[in-house]
């Protein structure tokens, strides 16, 4: 694949220096290593981008099961109403069958 030129002028001799010193360190060109530097780049921003993504997902999933979580505990409550109301029924079951053998 053939890439394309960029010129950058007039860099700080200091960001030039310290450019060189880091390639050096690295056992490669200046210029291998400003296509290295230029590549981290933009993996890191599409890494930036992806987490922001995953952030916004996680926090509607937790929406989601506060939501579901609400929804159980209310029809936990229902359920308990709804149990005290049939045992108030079998209750009054037992009394009237008791009041008929009477």
């Amino acid at each position: 694949m053939a890439g394309q030129d960029i010129f950058v002028r007039k860099l700080d001799h200091m960001i030039v220096a310290k450019l060189n010193q880091n390639a050096k360190k690295k056992g490669i060109s200046r210029e291998a290593y400003l296509r290295l530097l230029l590549t981290n780049l933009m993996t890191m921003d599409s890494q930036v981008n992806l987490e922001r993504t995953y952030e916004e997902l996680l926090m509607w999933n937790a929406r989601l099961l506060k939501e579901v979580t609400n929804g159980q505990e209310s029809l936990t409550i229902r359920m308990a109403q709804l149990e005290r109301v049939l045992q108030e029924l079998v209750q009054l079951g037992r009394e009237l069958q008791d009041g008929d053998k009477s």
